[in-house]
């Protein structure tokens, strides 16, 4: 698969991915949820965080590329 994430978006990408870590990092210790929706917030956050990390990190998004969408100057 051909790089598709480039420039700007990979700059949000990155911000944004570890913005959620850091999300679920504070969730996670902290007490003013229940242990249920700590636990389901964590791992929206982690896997949105994780995905968003991935995506610009490898220049390669499935998304962009079922959409037809290329971000990366050539």
């Amino acid at each position: 698969m051909e790089p598709n994430v480039g420039g700007f978006d990979r700059t949000v990408r990155i911000t944004l991915g570890v913005l959620a870590l850091s999300l679920a990092l504070a969730i996670g210790s902290s007490a003013a949820f229940s242990a249920d929706t700590r636990l389901l917030s964590v791992v929206v956050s982690v896997f949105l965080g994780g995905f968003l990390l991935t995506s610009a990190l490898t220049r390669r998004c499935l998304g962009n590329r079922l959409l037809g969408i290329n971000t990366c100057e050539r």
